[in-house]
């Protein structure tokens, strides 16, 4: 019998447990970042082992202050991922500053350096998820893919379908993947993404709009804007709208 549950930090692995246990399959959420001492708040939201990933994070992150600012230089074995949930965020990559909305997308190769700013005062929140893949890296295919990327949310053209629409985000290999294709899903009222359907690549699903149903296996877990769902390879998968308007939300695949 299908079930439905709703969320339980049960589902989130220790982080002492964390490099040898794999990720589950579920529904993590948003939490406000936690007060670091340092201009940049970051609390995990979760952390392990999946099946192309050696080690995947995905932590919320927060600049509150005019001026603040954080310089990283991102690990030679890691490749990083920025997705900005609200405010406006200042990233310096390259020698260019980019002032980036809701949305945007920050795709971030291994050993570059980069400066996250705070200039308005207004508070910035983001993800951020950080990986490394069991092949290792591969630079050279990572350059030839283009490198590092930034993708401003109001310049992603917006597709619609008989369900909602689509924005695709980008598609291609990285230094740490064969492929990692990202797009944003909206669905309309009552719609479902398609029937339950798995396939090899990993896959997150990060609600930014309305409410969801994601069916994982036989079980069905709520959403809203802030909830992630991690399906894990070859985990039968489909998710609903199930709110009174469109749901929107993001899906990345990677291998």
């Amino acid at each position: 019998m299908l079930k439905c549950l709703l969320f339980s930090g049960l589902l989130v692995p220790s982080l002492a447990n964390a490099q040898r246990d794999s990720l589950q399959s579920g529904a993590y959420e948003w939490k406000v970042p936690a007060r670091a001492g340092r201009a940049i708040n970051t609390t995990i939201l979760f952390e392990g082992m999946v099946h192309d990933m050696q080690w995947i994070q995905m932590s919320s992150n927060r600049l509150t202050g005019v001026g603040d600012d954080s310089r990283q230089i991102v690990p030679a074995d890691e490749e990083h991922l920025i997705i900005i949930r609200s405010g406006k965020l200042y990233i310096t990559l390259a020698d260019s500053t980019y002032t980036l909305g809701a949305g945007s997308v920050v795709s971030i190769m291994p050993g570059e350096s980069l400066v996250l700013q705070n200039k308005d005062g207004k508070t910035s929140e983001f993800y951020t998820m950080k990986y490394r893949s069991k092949l290792g890296v591969d630079a050279e295919r990572g350059k030839q893919a283009g490198g590092s990327r930034v993708i401003n949310w109001d310049t992603v053209a917006y597709r619609t379908h008989d369900k909602g629409g689509r924005r695709n985000m980008f598609d291609r290999p990285t230094a740490m993947t064969r492929r990692f294709e990202m797009h944003v899903t909206t669905l309309n009222k009552g719609f479902k993404s398609h029937d339950p359907h798995t396939h090899a690549p990993e896959e997150i699903i990060l609600v930014t709009e309305g409410t969801t149903s994601m069916q994982l296996r036989d079980t069905f877990y709520p959403g809203k804007p802030g909830t992630i769902y991690y399906a894990g390879t070859l985990v039968p998968h489909a998710i609903t709208n199930t709110g009174s308007g469109q749901c929107t939300y993001f899906a990345f695949q990677f291998e």
